[in-house]
């Protein structure tokens, strides 16, 4: 067995089995989709490796409670020193937005390995388990511009991530769903949720993402649509510290381009050449429309549906009975 497919095993076994817990060896054959002697094998080589944080009996495997964790948040925080950003990680929270709130660092990286309540667009479960995968909040703080509105900055994240993604998958392109979503193969991979508050001229930003990177089963039907990741599109296992720089430096490209006309216009063709569904239905207010895309100006470009605008055609002539008696 070569390094290379250790290290693969290694990485699973750590977005499997959590610091302190152990897991029957049955559950992680099939999940690692080897034989019972191929395992015993496997941490033999592992511990050779001087991996000796897993013991191994007849029914489980244990991972002892110092055991390295999957993020490494010195090593996320050099390889993004350029950036001046403060990285705080964390094994587990109750979401990493909540960590967010509980310090006042701008720029501020918060990431977590798991997530006990974490939380999409309208207050929406996200499942969070302890997989590889990328949950995190960014804190950014800028300054408000007259040339553009808050809602560039959603927008600029939307295709960051899109950008992140598409360059992951290298031959399948990601789409950006209305308004937060973001799918592969009409499943979806990607999820974000932006808070901003303007003080003294100053935009405060807190953007929630939560990516699929690792995550290969969901055995307790935890989640309730349809739903993909990176690694079961590539069939390869990711490094979560090198995805988090990714993306990162994703992200803070795409805000730059906010600074200039020419950036903010890339932004919008990037996000509607990829977007999911042109002709999505949408609510607003009371009624629901159509959402196409967006204006160059930041708008969203909405639509009536066809009983609106019958609705409408009916009431204009109504109108026009009306002004004729």
């Amino acid at each position: 067995m070569s390094k290379k497919s250790i290290r693969g095993y290694l990485s699973h076994l750590l977005a499997t089995i959590r610091p302190g817990s152990a897991v029957c060896l049955t559950e992680i054959c099939q999940i690692l989709l080897i034989s019972k002697p191929q395992l015993i094998h496997l941490m033999a080589l592992i511990r050779q490796e001087g991996r000796d944080d897993f013991l191994i009996d007849s029914k489980s495997i244990t991972r002892q409670l110092n055991s390295p964790c999957l993020l490494d948040g010195r090593q996320i925080a050099q390889a993004l020193n350029r950036l001046n950003i403060t990285v705080t990680t964390a094994v587990e929270c109750e979401n990493t937005m909540v960590l967010a709130k509980q310090c006042s660092s701008y720029p501020a990286l918060y990431l977590a390995e798991s997530q006990n309540s974490g939380t999409g667009q309208q207050s929406n479960y996200w499942h969070s388990p302890f997989c590889g995968n990328i949950y995190a909040t960014f804190s950014l703080k800028r300054s408000l511009s007259r040339h553009y509105p808050i809602s560039f900055f959603n927008i600029a994240a939307a295709v960051a991530i899109q950008r992140y993604l598409t360059a992951e998958l290298k031959h399948i392109s990601a789409t950006i769903k209305w308004p937060n979503d973001h799918m592969v193969n009409h499943k979806k991979i990607s999820g974000m949720i932006i808070f901003s508050q303007v003080v003294n001229h100053l935009v405060y930003l807190d953007i929630g993402i939560g990516v699929n990177v690792n995550l290969i089963s969901d055995p307790n039907k935890r989640i309730t649509q349809p739903w993909t990741s990176l690694s079961l599109e590539t069939g390869q296992t990711h490094d979560p510290n090198q995805a988090v720089i990714t993306l990162t430096k994703a992200l803070f490209y795409a805000f730059e381009e906010l600074r200039t006309a020419s950036g903010r216009q890339t932004l919008v063709r990037e996000f509607n050449q990829h977007l999911y569904d042109t002709n999505q239905l949408i609510t607003q207010g009371e009624s629901h429309v159509h959402f196409k895309g967006i204006h160059e100006c930041g708008s969203p470009i909405l639509e009536p549906t066809q009983r609106q605008k019958t609705a409408t055609a009916i009431a204009s002539h109504a109108d026009g009975n009306d002004a004729s008696d």
